[in-house]
């Protein structure tokens, strides 16, 4: 079987292009990983899971992090064989440079839109790619009257689609959220 289509590979790519569930990434490539050629840091899948480790730091704005990776994963994706057939290698490495571009820049996900709810972010006119909706103080009378009953919220629509969704009840210190075909907790 050629390496990049173990089952194991398969499902780092759908998660990291289909969900975007970076975690999932590094933990589906890590295992594929160690049953390859464990402790070969060196190993072009160490470099896969590089690229989904920047990515999950750089969209936690930690830019050193996802610098770090990025740079490492590039290196280790150059001329990296079969691990890398059927990529377009020029591509890979361009967007790789890209990234580390945007990181070093400091640039968070450009595309991505905000709509707040206390008269910041952007002017939404369209439901078109990803757009966040956040009211940092849901119950703002509440708020403004010490009363417990006010949380943060934050939804997250892909193409106009809810795709995720939190509640952050400050005064109790709990964390609700749903996922698309995911359930609430």
């Amino acid at each position: 079987m050629h390496p990049l289509h173990h089952p194991l590979f398969i499902q780092y790519i759908i998660h990291f292009n289909f969900h975007e569930d970076y975690f999932e990434c590094h933990e589906v490539g890590e295992e594929y990983w160690k049953s390859v050629a464990p402790k070969d840091k060196m190993h072009p899948l160490a470099g896969w899971i590089q690229m989904a480790v920047g990515m999950y730091h750089w969209r936690r704005s930690n830019f050193p992090g996802a610098l770090r990776s990025f740079i490492r994963a590039k290196d280790k994706l150059s001329n990296a064989g079969a691990w890398t057939d059927g990529f377009d290698s020029a591509a890979l490495s361009a967007q790789l440079a890209e990234a580390i571009e945007g990181v070093t820049a400091r640039r968070d996900f450009p595309e991505h839109r905000i709509f707040g709810e206390e008269g910041f972010g952007d002017d939404i006119r369209d439901h078109h790619g990803v757009i966040w909706l956040l009211d940092p103080i849901d119950g703002t009378m509440n708020f403004v009257h010490q009363k417990r009953n006010f949380a943060i919220s934050l939804g997250i629509y892909e193409e106009g689609v809810g795709k995720l969704g939190y509640i952050n009840d400050v005064v109790n210190d709990d964390l609700y959220h749903g996922v698309q075909d995911g359930g609430a907790y």
